[in-house]
Order: C-alpha cells, then structure tokens, then sequence
C-alpha cells in the first residue's frame, strides 16, 4: 500500500509540476524573463546573464571535455544564451546554435549575439519533431546545462520516456560529446558540481 500510494503522489505531483512547467517556460511563460523588456537595449543586457554554468567547466576540466576552436556546439534548453556566451568567448572560431522553448529568451539571443557565430530558434525539446530537422552527427558537442531536471510529463513513465527520447537526440546529433549538466537543487549556485 505504501510503494503504491508512493508512485500515486508522485504520478499526481508530477502532472501538476508539468504543466507548471509547460506555462513557466512555454514561449509566452515568464521563465527567464522575470520583467516585462520594452526596448532591444534591455534584452541585449540580458544575454548570457547569470554566466552559464559551463563556465566552471572549463576552467577546471577544459583537457577533459575535448573541446576544440572551430568545433560546432548545441545548446538544448539554451535560455538566455548563458552557455553559448561563455562558449562564444573561449571559442572564438566556434560555431553554436541554441534551442528553447521560449521565444523572448532566444529573442535575446537573436539581438545580442554575434550573427552568423551564434544562433538560436525556438523549440520544445519534448516534442520529437523538434529534433527531426537536424541531422545525425550536425554538432560536434551537445550539451544540455540545468534543463534536464525540468522536464517532467504526466507521470513518471512518461517523464522517464520524455527524458529518454531527448538523451537518444542528443546522442545521434552529436559527433564528439555529449553532456548533461544538472543536479538535484538546480538554483544552487555551488561552485562544484557533481
């Protein structure tokens, strides 16, 4: 009775934080922008604001990830551009494109970034077709910072299914790596990660 009242709550919770979710970062949600933006000058602010968390990455496992100037990069879940800013800067030569569901996020991206370097369009990664236009092994590195977590659909096979089908993406996407960066308390701004 116990396991089984267990996987119901957990069921139930999960429906209702999915649509959350869904609204939250949906192209018209509030997920990333927090104020309501007026002027292209303040949405350029906002790009690659808080620095991504890749950051840390590379200043302490640049040797371990492989990545290379010249290589191509996948940001799935990109937000803002906070990953593919810190990419952009130690990458000059590097070529990146980003995917979020919500379209004043990758507008900021659009404005600020450096057009033909740095690119961004809309997509919900829980949806298959999202991927369907990009091709096997487009991207040298795919990466995924703080998003996995996030993804939650009616219920616990559905979510492990959900998450599964995004994995299989990003693996036949990438030529060289993958990587996932998450963690239990994703607001958390700890310098390590695990």
């Amino acid at each position: 009775v116990r396991a089984r009242y267990k996987r119901e709550f957990l069921d139930i919770a999960l429906h209702r934080y999915a649509r959350y979710n869904r609204r939250h970062y949906s192209p018209d949600g509030r997920g990333y922008i927090e104020e309501v933006l007026s002027s292209d000058a303040e949405k350029i602010r906002l790009y690659g604001q808080p620095t991504g968390r890749i950051s840390e990455f590379l200043t302490s496992h640049r040797h371990f990830l492989g990545y290379q100037d010249g290589d191509t990069f996948l940001d799935v879940g990109c937000g803002r551009g906070q990953n593919l800013k810190v990419l952009s800067d130690a990458f000059p030569k590097a070529r990146l494109h980003g995917i979020d569901m919500n379209a004043a996020a990758v507008e900021v991206i659009r404005l600020a970034a450096e057009e033909g370097k740095v690119s961004a369009a809309v997509g919900d990664l829980t949806d298959q077709q999202t991927f369907c236009g990009i091709a096997d092994r487009a991207f040298d590195h795919v990466i995924m910072s703080h998003v996995f977590s996030l993804i939650l659909s009616d219920g616990l096979t559905a979510t492990q299914d959900t998450r599964a089908m995004i994995v299989g993406e990003m693996i036949r996407i990438a030529r060289k790596t993958v990587m996932i960066i998450d963690g239990p308390a994703i607001m958390a701004m700890a310098p390590a990660f695990e």
